[in-house]
């Protein structure tokens, strides 16, 4: 009796600390780390200012963009808000041309070209 109590007394501590360790939840992955994005409208002027100072610059050759159109993609315009969120504007506050770089959001025309023509030293 004393043997079965012993051995309880030193597994049920193991079985416990195993199951804790099996219960951590898994590291999320940061998709966005590292990430270029441009949301833009199709019909918006502002995006075509962007368009047009990427195009006349040649920004796509001097870095890597991933370009979202938010008008028509439901879920371009989800993600786009949730990107948002991480930089703390609410939905209200954000629009098109919306820039994901480096971790923080720029939004408008005149702030995202500022930001290339500094990165990019134009």
């Amino acid at each position: 009796m004393i043997k079965k109590f012993f051995i309880l007394l030193v597994l049920f501590p193991l079985a416990l600390a195993g199951c804790s360790l099996q219960s951590k939840p898994a590291e999320t992955v940061d998709t966005l780390a590292g990430k270029t994005i441009l949301y833009y409208g199709s019909s918006c002027p502002h995006c075509k200012i962007v368009e047009q100072y990427m195009d006349d610059n040649k920004v796509a050759e001097k870095m890597t963009i991933e370009q979202k159109e938010v008008y028509g993609n439901q879920a371009n315009a989800k993600e786009m808000a949730a990107v948002a969120s991480r930089c703390g504007l609410s939905t209200n506050k954000i629009g098109v041309p919306f820039l994901w770089v480096e971790n923080k959001c720029l939004v408008g025309d005149v702030d995202i070209n500022n930001y290339f023509k500094t990165k990019l030293k134009l």
